[in-house]
């Protein structure tokens, strides 16, 4: 396993490529060179080349060389990792998300009201309770 400190490092400056490599992992248990390189050309730095990136993933252990094969693989730990903070990530957006859907409910419930009541002040509450 290389250093934690490198790791890190790897994984700040290429979270792109690593994210999608992630993704891609679900359908693909190996990638050939040419799919690696697709990706690492869709995310790098205009100042680096290809070569380089997988060189440098590959050092940091995060891209595993498979014995008897030109194909490398996500190391098992930063698949984990990486799908943990991005799960984590989507669930957050979906709670902001059903807190919005929430805040509208009220708001449209509160004008609603506001209308069957003829009651101008919770018109004017639910108006301004709306998110936008």
């Amino acid at each position: 396993m290389a250093a934690p400190k490198s790791l890190a490092f790897q994984l700040h400056h290429h979270w792109e490529v690593v994210e999608q490599l992630t993704r891609l992992s679900r359908e693909f248990p190996a990638f050939e060179l040419r799919l690696l390189e697709q990706v690492i050309n869709q995310y790098r730095n205009k100042s680096t080349d290809s070569n380089s990136v997988l060189t440098s993933l590959v050092n940091a252990d995060i891209l595993q060389p498979i014995n008897r094969s030109s194909d490398y693989q996500l190391n098992t730990l930063v698949v984990d990792f990486v799908r943990g903070l991005t799960q984590e990530h989507e669930l957050g957006l979906s709670a902001v998300l059903k807190a919005r859907v929430d805040a509208i409910k009220d708001a449209t419930s509160q004008v609603l009201e506001g209308l069957e009541e003829s009651d101008n002040d919770l018109l004017r509450t639910g108006a301004i309770g709306c998110p936008s």
